[in-house]
């Protein structure tokens, strides 16, 4: 959806429902997301919110730490922890997998069986 074709009308006689809310709060999450601050301000100033100078610097400070958290989940001791948990939770799935009987899933076991 457009950022232009939402429109957010406050006055005393209506007040948004519950899906113009939720789209409201979506559109600027996915902006945020995709774009950083920056997105969530061209939402803000496409339905007319001013921005002041210091929603702008609290935005760039967000970017930096959203920057800086992915920068250092990305570094090689964070990502050989990751693998060393992965690799230390393996032997426990596989057991359990073996005391239920095998996997519950086999690729084709749900179709049935072919006769001609």
């Amino acid at each position: 959806m457009s950022l232009c074709k939402l429109r957010y009308r406050p006055n005393a006689q209506s007040t948004p429902s519950l899906d113009s809310t939720v789209t409201f709060g979506v559109t600027v999450t996915v902006g945020e997301y995709n774009m950083g601050s920056s997105g969530s301000h061209l939402f803000s100033q496409a339905i007319g919110c001013a921005l002041t100078s210091a929603t702008i610097c609290e935005g760039q400070k967000r970017d930096k730490t959203r920057v800086k958290k992915a920068e250092a989940a990305h570094e090689a001791p964070a990502k050989s922890r990751r693998v060393l948990r992965k690799q230390a939770q393996q032997p426990a799935q596989q057991d359990a997998i073996r005391a239920e009987g095998g996997p519950s899933y086999v690729p084709g076991g749900f179709l049935p069986p072919f006769s001609m």
